[in-house]
């Protein structure tokens, strides 16, 4: 235990389990994400996401044609701004590509 805190400069070392996991998740991360997705991500719940997202981008937009307080060139900036928001909901369409998993996790 002295030589961890030494080295680590923690007193306790993590469980094996931990480090075993963290070490895993680490090297081979498209890999467990993939597997995570596979297994409990609902995809229904990232289209319900996507519908948020879509119907919030939508309102923010009416609220800024319509507010009177913002003169007429920071309203186009401010649009502009909103219609280049690419939203990251989810998970990478690749994550479920094996081929594109396969290429990343030759190297």
């Amino acid at each position: 235990d002295k030589y961890i805190k030494v080295i680590s400069g923690k007193a306790k070392r993590k469980p094996r389990w931990e480090e075993c996991v963290k070490s895993v998740t680490s090297s081979l991360p498209f890999a467990i994400g993939s597997a995570y997705v596979s297994n409990y991500f609902k995809e229904h719940a990232k289209h319900t996401a996507d519908d948020i997202f879509v119907y919030i981008r939508a309102q923010f937009q009416r609220i800024l044609q319509n507010v009177d307080w913002m003169d007429e060139e920071t309203r186009k900036k401010a649009l502009v701004k909103l219609n280049t928001i690419n939203p990251k909901i989810g998970y990478m369409p690749d994550l479920l590509n094996q081929n594109k998993l396969d290429d990343f996790h030759k190297e």
